[in-house]
């Protein structure tokens, strides 16, 4: 049943909507709980986000699909990519080194 919706999803017959937040468990759970390289799982999302019925609630997919390119082979957090992404439209400040690199 997955496997069709799936299909469906990928062709666009069908739409799914992802939260931000999710995005970022499944990545944090990924990494740093079962410790799986990000090598290892990135390319797999990135398939996920490139469906064309797959949407993300709080933001622009190809924001998401950006992130996740940049996040291959460094050590920095989703969440501070993503806070970057938004950083032309707003200010941050951060006691983050990780932040301050991008």
């Amino acid at each position: 049943m997955a496997k069709k919706f799936f299909k469906k999803v990928h062709d666009g017959s069908e739409k799914a909507e992802i939260s931000i937040l999710v995005v970022d468990e499944v990545i944090y759970v990924l990494n740093r709980f079962y410790q799986i390289e990000r090598s290892n799982f990135i390319p797999e999302l990135l398939k996920i986000f490139s469906m064309r019925g797959i949407s993300i609630l709080e933001i622009n997919k190809d924001i998401i699909i950006e992130i996740l390119n940049k996040m291959i082979g460094n050590k920095i957090d989703f969440t501070d990519y993503y806070l970057a992404s938004l950083a032309p439209k707003s200010q941050i400040f951060t006691f983050d080194r990780d932040f301050k690199k991008i």
